[in-house]
């Protein structure tokens, strides 16, 4: 068994070391490139997808914030009109304004847990936002280097072949 073990890790070797001799440098250079040109973009897809969450998230948030802020004016207003109403003595039209008070104000409780909520997937995301762009920023100059050792590879490789003729 080790014998064959042996065979496949010597022919394995042979066929690595026949394909690197063959290999162009100016392939492989354009290869790693054109890798890290797809990297890029997906990168970009990526970033551009977190920051339009962003975007919703605080679209979401001046509705969530106006629901609340509706909410509370309601709720102040049906205060208001019990206190009318028992200060004229209308014990049914107090009982169904407070009645309403209340129910206004848990809808004012779930539109500020709501608005709780999306501000803190607002600074998630946020913080996403900012490590996509750097993400972003980072493998763009990671492409430009490439770009700059191939222009002076090729360089290279151009005055060999000089040389050698």
């Amino acid at each position: 068994m080790s014998f064959l073990k042996r065979l496949w890790g010597y022919i394995t070797t042979l066929f690595k070391g026949g394909a690197e001799k063959m290999m162009k440098p100016e392939v492989e250079i354009e290869q790693a490139i054109n890798e890290a040109k797809k990297r890029d973009q997906q990168l970009r897809n990526q970033a551009a997808k977190v920051v339009a969450h962003r975007t919703q998230l605080e679209s979401k948030m001046e509705n969530a914030a106006d629901d609340v802020g509706e909410a509370r004016e309601m709720a102040k207003q049906a205060i208001l009109k019990a206190e009318e109403a028992k200060a004229s003595g209308d014990a049914a039209g107090q009982e169904k304004w407070t009645k309403a008070a209340q129910s206004i104000a848990m809808k004012l409780q779930a539109s500020e847990n709501n608005l709780s909520t999306l501000k803190t997937q607002y600074e998630s995301a946020s913080s996403q936002a900012d490590k996509a762009k750097q993400a972003v920023q980072q493998n763009a100059m990671r492409v430009s280097e490439l770009a700059a050792k191939r222009m002076e590879l090729l360089g290279s490789l151009e005055a060999a072949k000089m040389q050698e003729s």
